[in-house]
């Protein structure tokens, strides 16, 4: 769904040769917000907890 928010962003925000501006800004920045909240939700669906059972790596180890 991101990218297609930005595809939308991309396409409205074409500036029209003629008379330099915007084909439709309300467009390229509701797609630009779109965008943003589709990869927010992506990154917070993604995160990785560390339970509190599982010791923390000390500094400078390396994980097995």
């Amino acid at each position: 769904m991101a990218p297609v928010g930005a595809l939308l962003a991309a396409i409205a925000a074409y500036v029209l040769p003629d008379t330099g501006t915007f084909y439709n800004l309300l467009w390229a920045n509701l797609g630009t917000f779109l965008g943003a909240v589709c990869f927010l939700v992506a990154a917070l669906l993604s995160r990785r907890t560390i339970g509190a059972d599982e010791p923390a790596a000390a500094p400078g180890s390396v994980a097995a």
